[in-house]
């Protein structure tokens, strides 16, 4: 994780005067583990994706992330629930 907040601290720092997105699969579960959730805040950035992004008959994740550096940018994100047969 030190390596991905030394490139987040890059990103942040690079970037300081313009709005942007940072948005990825991380495979890390926000229902589970907050640490990425709270490593981000730390940096500026805030999780605008709140409900779970997979969800089946036996359990829920948010493993799909979409962080903001400005939030007040960005009025509306969400989920689209597919059902997969």
């Amino acid at each position: 994780m030190d390596r991905f907040d030394d490139h987040i601290d890059e990103v942040i720092s690079t970037n300081k005067n313009i709005d942007f997105v940072l948005m990825d699969d991380f495979n890390i579960d926000l229902c589970k583990c907050n640490k990425l959730k709270t490593m981000m805040e730390v940096n500026g950035l805030h999780q605008v994706i709140t409900q779970p992004t997979q969800i089946t008959l036996k359990s829920e994740t948010l493993i799909d992330h979409i962080y903001v550096n400005e939030k007040s940018n960005f009025t509306q994100s969400g989920v689209v629930f597919v059902l997969i047969c």
